[in-house]
């Protein structure tokens, strides 16, 4: 007897303006773009730190959010459900572990990208991992003038990591949609956990950035003149939270001035003038603006500068 899934839920960080409604978690956006591109049914269920059940507040989630939980219950051969008492919880906290699970265990469901080989998929999940572009934005926002220079470097390093991804990818310098051809995601492939995990992300640097730092979202598009060629290392060999590497690898795999490629795909994936039709899958997904995401990091105590 096979068992059924039921009462999906993503529990999630509230927005701050107290409607009640999903807040600016990158992560949780994430783990609900990969549930939607799974074609699984789900609710978003916004909690504040008071309002978390006692399942949510044990070991070994201690809280943790966002949260996927739903009951599995036996299921007969004519497809009825099984008794209330044989219901089971199951919960997973973490959205790289959220996102593995849906893959791995709800639905075996291939999409997008993931009808790609084994190692191209493999390779995916190498990229989530190491990314590392939102903890150098995160750590941009909350600096002071003793580190600001050091993790505006840190923060370029991870563009020019990306626009190397997408050199690798042959990603095109052009947006698709100028040229009359499809929207690309990050992968040959289609779409994939890469673009779940990093459009979230981008987004909230887009929203935000200017508001706190007087930084233009489009600077980061552009490849620091006083970086010199002769001093850089390759942005990939550069660890994720290491700031010295990432300050060394400024510019991508070509000589461009601008990060065309990363720029063609934030237009795809988020528009922003380039009409790709990338965006209709992440905006599909979005439950919160740039006014909300601007007061999260306000009410996190980030002050402009």
């Amino acid at each position: 007897m096979s068992r059924r899934q039921q009462q999906v839920q993503l529990y999630c960080k509230p927005n701050v303006s107290g409607s009640g409604s999903v807040g600016d978690c990158p992560f949780t956006h994430t783990a609900g773009m990969r549930l939607r591109a799974k074609e699984i049914d789900f609710t978003y269920v916004p909690c504040s730190k008071e309002q978390k059940p006692d399942w949510l507040l044990a070991p070994p989630h201690n809280g943790t959010m966002p949260c996927l939980t739903y009951f599995t219950c036996s299921s007969g051969t004519d497809g009825s459900e099984g008794e209330e008492d044989d219901r089971e919880r199951v919960v997973i906290s973490d959205s790289v572990l959220i996102c593995k699970h849906i893959d791995e265990v709800m639905t075996t469901e291939q999409i997008g990208g993931d009808k790609c080989s084994p190692a191209l998929h493999e390779e995916a999940w190498n990229i989530v991992d190491n990314l590392g572009f939102f903890r150098a934005f995160a750590m941009f926002m909350k600096s002071d003038p003793s580190n600001r220079a050091e993790r505006k470097a840190a923060l370029h390093g991870r563009c020019a990591y990306l626009e190397s991804l997408l050199e690798q990818q042959d990603y095109p310098c052009i947006c698709p949609s100028a040229i009359g051809s499809s929207p690309r995601y990050f992968l040959k492939r289609g779409f994939s956990q890469v673009d779940c995990t990093l459009c979230p992300q981008l987004f909230m640097c887009q929203a935000v950035l200017e508001h706190f730092t007087g930084e233009s979202f489009q600077s980061l598009l552009v490849v620091p003149p006083a970086v010199s060629p002769a001093t850089e290392d390759s942005p990939s060999s550069a660890a994720p939270g290491d700031v010295a590497g990432d300050a060394a690898g400024y510019s991508s795999l070509t000589p461009l001035t601008e990060r065309a490629r990363l720029k063609c795909y934030i237009m795809c994936m988020l528009g922003g003038g380039g009409g790709g039709g990338g965006e209709e899958v992440f905006s599909s997904t979005l439950k919160y603006d740039a006014a909300s995401a601007i007061a999260g990091w306000a009410a996190a105590g980030v002050e402009p500068f």
